[in-house]
């Protein structure tokens, strides 16, 4: 489920990048550029924080009904926390511990496939993945 939920988020993502930026409102009110920022901002936050803030944003939508969705969260971040070696003042996994992270928790994907859904995770597209972006 988590995965299909990244994906579904990712396309979205992806649709807004392709469209002319000068002229997009997104959802939140601010512009794509804003939002952007804002992810970059959140990627910055050590695991648990993000973990916290999509908890919190998600909360009504994804996890009242489903509390057992809520603990995949925290598997996650138990997860990027024991594979990051800045443990949990991390903020980021390298691709090589992005690939063991997918493997834990989706499946093994061979080297194209990892690299094809690193870049539907990547949001920020600079090559780490943040615990927001594999949510």
């Amino acid at each position: 489920k988590t995965r299909n939920r990244s994906k579904a988020v990712n396309m979205m993502a992806t649709e807004a990048q392709s469209m002319p930026t000068d002229s997009i409102e997104s959802p939140t009110g601010f512009s794509l550029e804003d939002d952007q920022q804002l992810l970059r901002e959140l990627n910055q936050k050590k695991y648990k924080d993000q973990a916290v803030w999509f908890l919190n944003a998600f909360w009504k939508p994804l996890f009242e009904n489903n509390r057992d969705e809520a603990e995949v969260v925290w598997f996650a971040l138990s997860k990027c926390v024991e594979l990051d070696p800045r443990s949990e003042e991390g903020n980021e996994l390298d691709q090589f511990s992005s690939h063991r992270l997918l493997e834990k928790v989706d499946k093994a994907l061979t080297v194209i496939e990892l690299r094809e859904t690193l870049a539907e995770i990547d949001l920020d597209r600079n090559k780490s993945m943040s615990l927001t972006e594999f949510l």
